[in-house]
């Protein structure tokens, strides 16, 4: 009976029963094949266990990714209406805005249009594209 552990000092995983061929005398060269079998055995149970923890990595990664994907979609569902109905009335003010105001307040509001335009693409783009 040998043991089957992944290290040197860690835990058994199990253990390999083999019977010993009556004909032949249980020598170094029988134990050393006895121990690669062993050998072989924790190499095929470490490989499985590495694909199972990557297989659960993955799953993990693409819950991740499906909470982020639903966390921006809502969220630019949420900035895209305040953002078009303050665009709205800015777009009508701007044309008086401009015969009313300093040049200087004219191209502020001029600049927050063009910010909040620029924000309303960004938040039109996360809805449509999975975001990576």
């Amino acid at each position: 009976m040998v043991p089957t552990r992944l290290g040197e000092y860690t835990e058994s995983l199990g253990f390999l029963v083999a019977g010993i061929h009556p004909g032949r005398a249980f020598d170094d060269a029988y134990r050393q094949f006895v121990y690669r079998i062993t050998e072989q055995i924790t190499i095929g149970l470490t490989s499985a266990r590495a694909f199972e923890q990557e297989r659960q990595r993955a799953e993990a990664l693409a819950e991740l990714d499906r909470a982020k994907t639903t966390f921006f979609s809502n969220v630019s569902h949420e900035f895209r209406t305040p953002l078009t109905l303050m665009l709205g009335p800015l777009d009508e003010m701007l044309p008086e805005a401009s015969e009313r105001l300093s040049p200087e307040h004219h191209e502020l509001l001029v600049a927050v249009r063009r910010n909040g335009i620029r924000l309303l693409k960004l938040v039109k783009t996360r809805t449509h594209y999975r975001v990576r």
